[in-house]
């Protein structure tokens, strides 16, 4: 009992002597702005520090904390720190994330230390840049090293000139130098693809965040739950950095997804929330017709680059044509304020690109299941006006998304491109998804006297498939959007008609092959 105390009480002790390094951390999650012993202080005309709650403006989290122009007056507005208590010699180091609404309109700030959260008391300025100009999160590292022991407080000023636009601050941390902290920077591996062998080699850079020499301390891998540990031997001195490169090869050759973390284990590490970092790797199988990608990837405001999301696909004919093309792109989930902000193309492996949407959907907000089809009737340049509400669009170029049916080859990454052309809104795309189809077989669209006949489509039952061709054998498999085969059934001899079960709620690709022919048909279960 008395051991088990011990070990408890040395837990304690070491989580308490981690948290003690971390004076300040603040990233404005909380509804209450200014946060709990921040004082806010305009001292000019302009406006004054405010709370951001639009995730594309955060670094960390939701919210940050922003300056909003006005057009008459410079800005000169504070933002003080609760206390922060320092003996004399006592050095901190002090982040912050920090970046602009507009590169064209360059913002102005400093951060100062004074004795009280007051203008006249920051007398010593830490950092100042009046050319602000990043559009992406920059963090910014200073350091101070007090002289005398007291309480002291940070503040963060801006001063832009008059009819700027918009500045961020998020994710503000005040830390001790610790003597031990040996830190994982960065883990280096097969960034995955459609082939990914059994012996992918993993290297990770270790940096001394410590005041002190480390050496001789372990480092590990581990891939979903299964751990290599070896030792890191050579001396690393404060402030240095070391790449170091695991004799242990890792197999990733089954394909799947894979999380590798990498991490320390000092033993007399003072801070453990940088001990480790992951990456997710996937082996990606072959001849999936439906992929899904669910990101958070941020749509800047009024940025000539915009946001790219991929998808990468192995395994599909080699030959984009009217043999094999694109079935639908859809637009699963996308939040931005202002549809007609965003111009939207589908760019393939080889860098050709398909115009989706530009300018449309009027002053409307998010995009929610839009999909893009050649078979919609409807173009999406005729939504000029209040948004683009969820069901089937032709793309806003002609020719439609069979304008990339060159004979490129469909296997690599593909790419989708979203830029936001006017001021004043971000967003977010959260998924989206892209589809392939055959197209020799059947035609899908004629009329009863088909071949192939699936009704009752959408259907919120069972689905039935009729067949009038006498054919030899056939293969049915039923695919969800991110690529699985949900239904897998091989009729030999030949049924003319059968029934497929209702799977879970969603939109589905149903094929049938049969004697070198494969038929292709979306089927909507509600």
């Amino acid at each position: 009992m008395l051991k088990r105390f011990i070990i408890l009480c040395v837990a304690v002790i070491l989580s308490h002597l981690a948290d003690a390094q971390i004076m300040l951390s603040e990233s404005f999650e909380g509804t209450v702005f200014p946060p709990a012993g921040w004082v806010i202080l305009n001292n000019g005309l302009g406006n004054s520090w405010s709370l951001n709650t639009l995730p594309a403006n955060s670094s960390a989290g939701s919210n940050s904390m922003r300056y909003v122009f006005t057009s008459a007056a410079p800005a000169n507005t504070w933002a003080f720190t609760p206390a922060i208590a320092l003996n004399s010699g006592d050095s901190v180091n002090i982040t912050f994330d920090q970046r602009v609404g507009l590169s064209l309109y360059a913002e102005a700030m400093k951060v100062n230390v004074g004795s009280a959260q007051t203008v006249a008391s920051q007398t010593t300025t830490l950092y100042n840049n009046n050319a602000l100009t990043n559009t992406s999160f920059i963090q910014r590292f200073i350091t101070f090293k007090a002289t005398t022991a007291g309480t002291y407080y940070f503040a963060f000023n801006c001063y832009s000139p008059a009819d700027r636009y918009n500045l961020f601050i998020d994710n503000i941390r005040i830390e001790q130098p610790l003597p031990y902290n040996a830190a994982i920077t960065a883990l280096s591996s097969t960034n995955g693809g459609c082939t990914v062998s059994s012996a992918e080699i993993i290297v990770v850079t270790v940096k001394n965040a410590g005041t002190d020499t480390i050496s001789g301390f372990p480092v590990k891998y581990s891939i979903n739950g299964a751990v290599v540990t070896e030792t890191i031997s050579s001396s690393i001195n404060p402030g240095a950095s070391l790449n170091y490169t695991f004799t242990t090869p890792a197999d990733l050759s089954t394909t799947g997804v894979y999380t590798i973390t990498a991490y320390t284990a000092l033993s007399t590490d003072g801070d453990f929330t940088n001990d480790s970092i992951t990456k997710v790797v996937e082996h990606i199988p072959g001849g999936l017709f439906v992929k899904a990608v669910n990101t958070i990837t941020p749509i800047p405001d009024n940025s000539a680059g915009g946001a790219f999301s991929s998808v990468t696909f192995c395994g599909l004919p080699t030959s984009l044509s009217t043999s094999f093309m694109i079935d639908y792109l859809k637009i699963d989930s996308l939040q931005h304020s202002w549809l007609e902000d965003l111009e939207m193309y589908l760019i393939s492996p080889v860098n050709d690109s398909v115009l989706i949407s530009s300018g449309n959907g009027g002053d409307g907000y998010d995009m929610t299941d839009v999909f893009f089809t050649d078979t919609a009737s409807t173009n999406i340049s005729t939504l000029t006006t209040d948004g683009i509400p969820a069901g089937f669009y032709h793309i806003e170029n002609t020719s439609g998304l069979m304008a990339l049916n060159t004979g490129q080859n469909p296997n690599g990454e593909w790419k989708l491109r979203i830029r936001d052309g006017n001021a004043g809104d971000a967003g977010v795309l959260y998924k989206w998804t892209l589809a392939f189809k055959y197209g020799t077989a059947v035609n899908e669209n004629t009329n009863n006297d088909s071949d192939i006949q699936v009704y009752p489509n959408p259907s919120s039952g069972d689905i039935t498939v009729r067949l009038k061709s006498n054919k030899e054998g056939l293969q049915v498999k039923l695919i969800n959007s991110s690529g699985q085969v949900v239904y897998n059934e091989i009729f030999n001899p030949f049924l003319s008609s059968f029934k497929v079960n209702r799977p879970d709620r969603g939109i589905y690709l149903l094929q049938i092959s049969s004697k070198g022919h494969i038929f292709s048909k979306k089927v909507v279960f509600d």
